[in-house]
């Protein structure tokens, strides 16, 4: 079992929840405490919830739950965008690393179903 801090879907939510606290500076000060601070804890849990889907046996329903925080990061995302407070440039960069970090989780969650029968 590989350390939890050095998987990869780990590493590009950490990287995406970076960009996000980089973003959120530049915000005024409604969307700062508001939107991005909820899409930053939601993001903060997802890191949580990768180490508890490495360490357990069970990691179906952790890793229902982790893609369920994508999702909910992307709703987020995308209200950031049609409120405009990110960029177009800022919202296609954070997209396309939650759609990575979302497809990493896919394939783990295709594995250990595969793994399961």
């Amino acid at each position: 079992m590989a350390l939890y801090n050095q998987l990869l879907v780990y590493v590009t939510t950490q990287r995406l929840l970076a960009e996000v606290v980089r973003a959120s500076r530049g915000a005024n000060r409604e969307f700062r405490y508001t939107l991005f601070q909820d899409l930053k804890n939601v993001l903060t849990q997802l890191l949580v919830q990768i180490y508890r889907i490495n360490r357990s046996h069970d990691k179906a329903l952790p890793l229902e739950r982790a893609r369920e925080m994508t999702v909910e990061a992307g709703i987020y995302l995308h209200l950031l965008a049609e409120l405009k407070a990110v960029s177009a440039k800022q919202y296609a960069l954070l997209l396309e690393q939650l759609d990575s970090a979302g497809k990493q989780l896919a394939a783990w969650e295709k594995t250990v179903i595969k793994n399961q029968l």
